[in-house]
């Protein structure tokens, strides 16, 4: 009866495991993709509240704050000359000496992969100005009224060509949230609002 009885135990806590495992194989997916929703709502906001600052900047300089890459050519190329031309030293224009923004957030999904280990990035948004830029990617970029980009890399966290997917070269660059929450794509902000615009 004793032998009996532990059977009967034995067989009830591998059922409760059993079960369990289950409810953690249906709970954990569930846990991370709204942890991805709200990261993404948590990184549109973000560069909604940069974008505006940008565009507050442009407004006093007539330019947005230099980005990467610019010819030293540039009208206004004194504001960045010995200052590493990085994404956070172009968007640190927007704390100082006006502050258009109080701080600079951190892109919820790391500043992507690429940059885990830059010292330059620190994890912040990858910016850049398309004005007087190096690239002619760039000048294809302005052609279609584009005069800044902020972008996220995404839940995937893959480093992507920010300028081929505004350029129409990678539609596929552009994160979308019906190919899957923690689907491959980058999410980005321009002068004319979110990328891609509605009824674009």
């Amino acid at each position: 009866m004793r032998n009996r009885s532990r059977a009967v135990a034995l067989i009830e806590i591998l059922a409760l495991a059993a079960v369990i495992g289950v409810l953690a194989a249906v709970a954990i997916p569930n846990f991370l993709e709204a942890q991805a929703r709200s990261d993404i709502s948590r990184v549109r906001a973000d560069m909604r509240v940069l974008g505006a600052a940008v565009e507050a900047y442009r407004l006093d300089w007539v330019v947005p704050p230099y980005g990467e890459y610019v010819y030293s050519g540039c009208p206004g190329w004194h504001l960045s000359k010995g200052v590493p031309r990085y994404s956070l030293s172009a968007l640190r224009r927007l704390t100082t000496p006006t502050a258009y923004v109080q701080s600079i957030p951190r892109d919820a999904f790391g500043g992507g992969l690429k940059w885990k280990a830059s010292p330059y990035t620190n994890h912040y948004y990858p910016y850049n100005s398309v004005t007087c830029a190096y690239s002619p990617q760039f000048a294809t970029l302005s052609a279609k009224g584009y005069a800044w980009h902020i972008a996220s890399y995404g839940p995937s966290g893959k480093s992507l060509s920010t300028q081929s997917a505004l350029a129409g070269l990678t539609s596929s660059a552009v994160y979308d949230p019906t190919n899957g929450t923690l689907s491959l794509g980058l999410l980005i902000r321009t002068n004319k609002g979110e990328y891609p615009e509605k009824g674009g």
